[in-house]
């Protein structure tokens, strides 16, 4: 089994992030979803992480050279990294999941950010195993209402087939003991 710590637009605000770590100390892969790729860049350095990031629409032309999109395989799981702001997150999900449907090689799970809110749902796929959609939410601490704190994911990813091995563990600082998923 190996774990895997998603985190989106994190904004510079490393608070909470840095407390997830605390919690969770056996990660050791990092995947940023953009919206602020270089904040994913010192936090892999600072804990010796394998990263697996990519830029989103406020990361610009990213120094560090962050790609727009990425996938790669954990335990025979292929997963596929975007911020979401290219397929139009913000007004519905049905773009970016019919293009993870239609990858070659074929993708397990699409993880996305850019909408700040949490989000996982299982798609049919077309005579194949369910794909994941999930949103970890915003790392960040929200500017505009105290109800919405951050939030990050950690995959517990196993051998297995489409979905089924991937498992999740919600984090937000009121959940960091229970593990409880938040409302999406």
């Amino acid at each position: 089994m190996t774990e895997v710590l998603v985190l989106a637009d994190t904004h510079w605000d490393f608070g909470f992030v840095l407390k997830a770590f605390e919690a969770r100390p056996e990660v050791r892969i990092l995947v940023h979803l953009g919206d602020h790729c270089a904040d994913a860049v010192r936090l892999a350095a600072f804990r010796n992480l394998t990263l697996h990031n990519v830029r989103g629409n406020g990361d610009g032309d990213c120094e560090h050279g962050c790609p727009l999109e990425d996938a790669f395989v954990v335990e025979g799981h292929r997963l596929l990294l975007v911020h979401g702001h290219r397929f139009g997150v913000k007004s519905g999900l049905q773009t970016l999941t019919d293009y993870a449907l239609e990858r070659d090689p074929p993708v397990d799970a699409v993880l996305f950010g850019h909408t700040h809110r949490p989000y996982r749902r299982l798609v049919a796929k077309r005579g194949r195993p369910p794909l994941l959609v999930l949103n970890p939410g915003s790392a960040r601490r929200s500017l505009l209402s105290d109800a919405d704190e951050p939030s990050a994911v950690l995959l517990r990813i196993s051998p297995g087939v489409g979905a089924e091995g991937i498992e999740e563990e919600w984090l937000a600082p009121s959940l960091l003991a229970s593990g409880s998923p938040p409302v999406v």
